[in-house]
């Protein structure tokens, strides 16, 4: 009777924490918004101590701020966090580029997905930056499932990556190299289509230079050259008409 009582307990901590996460990657949660408690615990349906271990487990993945009789708060990311966090995602998604190239070879199922992938790439919205940014990542979420390694899809799609999205979906200004670059994703993925895993992980490297310097002006003027950047940068694109 106990054991039963714990795995369900688990079960609804583990509930609690993918809501949370997806409302912070749909934007319903901000950065520095207070999570309260009592509203959150019956929104959820799930009591205080269950709502508190999900809190916890969000806190040591970086994704929330808890603090005592305080309660908790989605974390703000720094400049600097973000691009830690590009740096480590980089390593991963190449390692990632590495193995899908095995294994759409080896599985026709695979190819056709892969396939289907690359065109909704080129479909991607250029004129609204969140529908863009999310379909993009969504993309980025269907690479991760053609490797076939739940461990290192695990470690990619950690709590923090939410936070991370959300960064770049509503911090970063929506100028013509970021529509150009998450179709340049697909140089990448041609190599994986032809089985050359080596190719890919290190195009994927050179690619995602360019995305760290999404968050850094400066790195993008290193990334794509002064003038470019210069004649680009703060332009946004607006469905608004």
């Amino acid at each position: 009777m106990g054991n039963d009582n714990k795995e369900d307990s688990l079960s609804a901590v583990d509930v609690s924490v993918q809501t949370i996460l997806t409302r912070i990657a749909s934007g319903r949660f901000v950065a520095g918004q207070r999570l309260q408690e009592s509203d959150l615990a019956e929104q959820l349906g799930v009591s205080k101590n269950v709502l508190r271990e999900a809190f916890a487990r969000l806190k040591q993945d970086g994704v929330l701020d808890v603090q005592r009789f305080k309660g908790a708060m989605v974390r703000r990311l720094s400049f600097e966090d973000v691009l830690k966090i590009l740096s480590v995602n980089t390593l991963l998604f190449a390692g990632a580029m590495k193995e899908a190239a095995i294994s759409v070879n080896k599985n026709k199922n695979n190819m056709k997905i892969l396939k289907d992938i690359r065109q909704d790439l080129i479909d991607l919205n250029p004129r609204d930056q969140r529908d863009h940014l999310e379909g993009f990542y969504n993309i980025h979420d269907r690479i991760l499932l053609l490797t076939e390694n739940q461990y290192l899809s695990s470690l990619l799609n950690r709590g923090v990556s939410s936070l991370l999205k959300e960064f770049i979906i509503d911090s970063i200004p929506f100028v013509d190299e970021v529509v150009e670059h998450t179709r340049r994703l697909d140089d990448v993925l041609e190599f994986v289509e032809r089985g050359d895993g080596e190719a890919a992980f290190e195009a994927l490297r050179v690619w995602a230079k360019i995305e760290r310097a999404w968050v850094n002006p400066i790195a993008l003027n290193v990334a794509v050259g002064p003038d470019h950047a210069a004649a680009n940068r703060g332009k946004k694109r607006s469905i608004r008409h």
